[in-house]
């Protein structure tokens, strides 16, 4: 997650939040994003495929093989999603400061 989001704490100006903030940070963003690729990922798949994801395991590993074998794009739609999330974060900082 970090690495698809670079410095997003110094980019928000905060590179020395503690350490516990800044995990509980990355944790929401994480949730953020992986509610959007998910979204994203099912508009994507045709009724069966989004069927066939239900019999998956709730394991991380086994949904993420499954979409990167039932979506094209898939890694494209998190690159695109972090990216999005990221520039919010900023544009909410820079109203919340204005």
């Amino acid at each position: 997650m970090q690495n698809l989001l670079g410095d997003i704490f110094g980019d928000l100006g905060i590179p020395d939040l503690s350490p516990e903030k800044k995990m509980n940070l990355i944790q929401l963003m994480t949730e953020l994003l992986q509610k959007r690729v998910m979204l994203r990922a099912l508009e994507s798949m045709s009724e069966q495929d989004q069927l066939a994801l239900e019999l998956v395991e709730n394991n991380p590993e086994e949904i993420i093989k499954f979409l990167q074998e039932r979506v094209p794009n898939f890694l494209d739609i998190i690159q695109e999603e972090a990216i999005k999330v990221k520039e919010e974060m900023l544009q909410t900082k820079e109203q919340a400061l204005s």
